[in-house]
């Protein structure tokens, strides 16, 4: 070794604790974004790549690159310390950002719905109503023509209603309401034969 023991062993406790608060900080992200499987393999690959690289460079600067057991058990006992001693408060920190969060995620959302997704979807409206309002007016005005039309020949035809025999103004006879038996149409195997 080329440093005292001293200053390499707090060197080494320190990374280790910078290693643990790292390790809090991915638990914390992956507790807020309600991480599945996925998110916390590729949180660890990231962890465990950022300390195979503290740990190599602390051995550079420790002992020219070779790597001595005292500086991994060092590193181990920093990253356990800060870990056993913040994790309690990074999860309560978690329950309390996640309650905010939630709430912060509701107002946005009822701001969006009142103030932005209201007030788009009338201009929207307002201007297809504006755009296609003269296709409206020419399909309305062809309506009223057809209409005009046929009240025309309505009136040059003689109403086809219902003429009684008689005397003027004698009205239709009421019949009586009877069940008629209808005859059955023959069976076509009974035309055939």
């Amino acid at each position: 070794m080329s440093a005292g023991i001293l200053p390499s062993g707090s060197l080494c406790l320190f990374s280790g604790a910078l290693l643990g608060g790292l390790f809090l900080a991915c638990k914390l992200l992956r507790i807020l974004l309600h991480g599945g499987r996925l998110c916390a393999a590729v949180l660890d690959i990231l962890f465990c790549l950022c300390c195979a690289f503290t740990a190599f460079l602390c051995a550079l600067a420790v002992d020219r690159g070779r790597l001595r057991m005292f500086q991994a058990g060092l590193q181990i006992l920093g990253a356990w310390g800060i870990i056993a001693a913040l994790d309690p408060m990074v999860e309560g920190a978690a329950r309390i950002l996640r309650r905010i969060w939630s709430k912060l995620a509701a107002w946005i959302r009822s701001f969006f719905r009142n103030w932005v997704r209201r007030p788009l979807a009338a201009f929207c409206k307002g201007v297809a109503v504006l755009a296609f309002r003269p296709v409206k007016a020419l399909a309305a005005r062809r309506r009223s023509r057809r209409a005009c039309r046929l009240a025309r020949q309505k009136r040059r035809t003689p109403s086809k209603g219902p003429t009684y025999s008689g005397k003027a103004g004698a009205s239709p006879r009421k019949r009586k309401k009877t069940s008629r038996k209808r005859k059955n149409p023959k069976k076509p195997l009974e035309k055939l034969t």
